[in-house]
């Protein structure tokens, strides 16, 4: 809940079962990631441009981009995805993905060259980070920070998109949020080959 400036955690009916809130950390939640290890939960946030973990407890265990004497290169947060290696943070003022360990330890920024309207960023079990770029409505798919591969396009057949608003991973399911052709769009990610 941006406007209240703290994130919900509901339960399987609907019902708030608890509310994490940190005026110092927290001032306005973008965008949320299941964690592993003592951070269960990373939150971007965008008022402050950093990502915090939290416990299952909605205690503060990482604070990624807020100590001013180590800023991380990212001008702003604009959503946020866990993949088995870290975390990717989408740009969209450099029109980059920032690769992050879980710990916060920067690694690489890719797609400069391949990004135009970045728009959502997601990833999954293998390792590859997917992007959706507004500008030719594609998903363009990075392994290791390079471009591999890429998909969809402007329309509304399937497999074509008229406004991607947003991208999910759920096992081998990518799921797409089509805002201009109100749908959901829902692909099936093959695994890797040897």
């Amino acid at each position: 809940d941006p406007v209240a400036a703290k994130v919900r955690r509901y339960d399987r009916t609907g019902a708030v079962i608890q509310n994490f809130r940190n005026a110092d950390a927290l001032a306005n939640p973008l965008a949320i990631v299941a964690g592993t290890g003592s951070a269960k939960l990373f939150i971007a946030d965008a008022l402050q441009s950093h990502i915090i973990g939290l416990d299952e407890l909605g205690t503060v265990t990482t604070l990624i981009g807020a100590d001013p004497g180590a800023p991380l290169p990212i001008q702003r947060i604009d959503d946020l995805a866990a993949g088995p290696d870290g975390l990717y943070v989408l740009d969209k003022l450099t029109h980059q993905i920032h690769a992050l360990s879980s710990g916060g330890t920067y690694r690489m920024a890719f797609g400069a060259e391949d990004l135009s309207a970045p728009i959502a960023v997601a990833a999954d079990g293998y390792g590859r980070v997917y992007v959706a770029d507004n500008l030719d409505s594609k998903i363009k798919v990075f392994e290791d920070g390079r471009l591999v591969g890429s998909g969809g396009g402007p329309g509304a057949a399937p497999g074509r998109f008229k406004q991607i608003f947003d991208l999910s991973v759920d096992g081998e399911l990518l799921y797409v949020a089509d805002a201009a052709g109100a749908r959901i769009e829902i692909m099936h990610i093959e695994p890797p080959c040897l």
